[in-house]
């Protein structure tokens, strides 16, 4: 896998153990700086972490600029890297509108799957291999609506069992994290950006030279760091900057909603080694009757007593001089949560997901597991998944690149069986 990783990028660091050179995927360092990213990495330093031209670089508790697939202020996805310079091909043909609802068999194979098109449900055939890519959630649905998943599941929606699977759906996994907002009191943030005549200055500037606050991601530093004792590679990443998202009225950060028109930093960890496991299953054989989730954060004690230090780790880090000289006050949980009680409950009062989902279509060598370690659907043939839910664990960090791996991959080996 890790060559995958360098064959997808083109990296401004160039060729390395740790980069790839030339590849599709465009990866830009973070350009966009104000004083108080700076002050942000300071703090970082002060908490014992090292600071690192790219956070990507080395495994140790460590502070920095993100990197970003982007190029010329544009997104680099998967589609524009891969799909865009294919689209002329005569063996390619791209359906957009469709929503697929189950694969079709004939036995034990997958011969085609149906999908809905303009309100007509139509069959599409294939005389080589089904791929699913649809993701944590959409992959595991399509199995189980296709008759591959838990029996009792099955059962229970009216599917007839073409194979039993007891994995597909659950063992899910996430990064469970917490945002805390700091109202600051100067002017040396970022929110100015993003409204009035900041707003205006920062789309010319996009416009012109395709730099500034509207050309990176919505977080500018990041970090990781190692809590709760022990040994091991890091366990929570962080990600920093300069405003605040608009608050609802129970104080909640509502995440990528508007931005608050004052001063503001906002402080976001994530765990990276959660041990609660979720589920995601199908409730009838409707393909438009929507699922039944149960993301089961915070189940065991130790995800519990981490997401207690996240809050206070964060509260530590915003507490270092670089950055305790521009808060005025913690927005969110407050300054009235300091018991265990009162942050665990305000964890889970205010967690959202990472959107770093794994695990429903887990792969694995045992008769459980949904994949084999070729990504072929176990129990079927001509049926692969390619996508974060065949991964077995959490990632350290976020998963667009894995998934690129993955796909990667899966190019290989279908390649590879085809022969």
């Amino acid at each position: 896998m890790k060559s995958a990783y360098k064959a997808l990028e083109d990296h401004p660091l160039g060729p390395s153990d740790a980069h790839g050179s030339g590849g599709p995927v465009t990866i830009s360092s973070g350009t966009f700086r104000y004083p108080l990213t700076e002050d942000m990495i300071a703090a970082g330093e002060m908490m014992g972490l090292e600071r690192v031209s790219d956070l990507n670089d080395k495994p140790v508790e460590r502070v920095g600029y993100y990197s970003h697939n982007i190029s010329k202020g544009r997104r680099v996805s998967a589609a524009h890297a891969y799909l865009d310079p294919a689209r002329a091909r005569t063996n390619l043909h791209i359906l957009t509108g469709a929503l697929v609802q189950r694969v079709l068999f004939d036995g034990n194979r997958a011969v085609g799957v149906a999908a809905a098109v303009g309100g007509k449900v139509e069959a599409f055939e294939c005389r080589g291999e089904i791929v699913l890519s649809a993701g944590l959630l959409e992959s595991p649905r399509l199995l189980e609506l296709s008759g591959i998943g838990p029996a009792d599941v099955l059962k229970a929606a009216g599917v007839p069992v073409l194979r039993d699977s007891p994995d597909v759906g659950n063992r899910m996994r996430e990064h469970a994290s917490i945002s805390i907002p700091y109202r600051i009191n100067s002017r040396c943030g970022s929110h100015r950006n993003f409204f009035g005549l900041g707003l205006i200055r920062s789309a010319i500037q996009y416009q012109l030279f395709h730099t500034g606050a509207l050309a990176t991601g919505p977080f500018e530093v990041g970090g990781f760091a190692r809590i709760g004792g022990g040994e091991g590679p890091p366990n929570l990443q962080l990600y920093l900057g300069g405003y605040v998202f608009a608050l609802s009225d129970d104080s909640f950060p509502v995440p990528l909603a508007d931005v608050d028109r004052r001063p503001g930093m906002s402080i976001y960890g994530q765990l990276l080694q959660f041990e609660s496991e979720g589920s995601i299953h199908i409730r009838s054989a409707d393909p438009s009757d929507p699922p039944v989730i149960d993301p089961n954060w915070l189940a065991t004690e130790n995800d519990q007593r981490l997401a207690i230090e996240t809050i206070r780790y964060i509260r530590r880090y915003a507490s270092q001089p670089p950055l305790r000289r521009h808060i005025v006050e913690e927005l969110a949980p407050g300054s009235e949560c300091q018991s265990d009680e009162d942050m665990l409950l305000a964890f889970r009062r205010l967690a959202t997901c990472g959107l770093h989902g794994t695990g429903t279509c887990r792969m694995g060598s045992d008769e459980r597991s949904v994949v084999d370690e070729r990504l072929r659907v176990r129990g079927v043939s001509g049926l692969r998944v390619a996508d974060c839910s065949v991964m077995p664990g959490l990632v350290s960090g976020n998963t667009h690149a894995p998934a690129m791996a993955t796909g990667y991959r899966a190019a290989d080996l279908i390649i590879d069986d085809s022969r």
